[in-house]
């Protein structure tokens, strides 16, 4: 998931508005989080079956393709975290083994968009800005000590 996703990765006890606030949700911020998200769900409905029929009758790029069903997934999966989180709440369940599955669901988009984003960094045309490649390279360098230290 795109830390862009949850935001549990900066919290060791989430809490529904954590898991809920996304950046495509900055306007969701008060008391009318609920009817605000119910809304936008199902305007996105809406628009993924609009979508539906626009991609059963045009030719597109098969990696935009790939990159649009990424992001279906993730979203798919974060519906699930969510509602499992939820049903933890309302039952009083201990929620680390989901805090551990959303864990590993973020290594594997992280791979996924890892593998993905060596391909463009191979595209001769692609420019990038020198200031995000330089973000990028320290968060990865951190990622990567990490790493080390866990595997050995």
């Amino acid at each position: 998931m795109q830390t862009d996703v949850i935001q549990l990765a900066n919290s060791q006890t989430p809490s529904p508005s954590n898991i809920l606030r996304t950046p495509a949700e900055l306007e969701c911020t008060s008391q009318q989080d609920r009817e605000c998200i119910a809304g936008r769900v199902a305007s996105a409905i809406s628009e993924l079956r609009n979508l539906e029929d626009l991609l059963l009758n045009d030719d597109l790029d098969p990696r935009l393709l790939t990159d649009f069903r990424d992001a279906l997934n993730r979203t798919r999966n974060t519906a699930w975290a969510v509602q499992q989180y939820l049903a933890c709440l309302t039952t009083e369940a201990d929620s680390t083994t989901l805090i551990q599955i959303l864990a590993a669901e973020r290594i594997r988009v992280t791979y996924q968009l890892g593998q993905g984003l060596l391909k463009d960094l191979e595209q001769p045309d692609l420019k990038f800005q020198a200031g995000q490649l330089l973000e990028l390279y320290r968060v990865m360098k951190d990622l990567t000590a990490r790493l080390a230290e866990l595997v050995g």
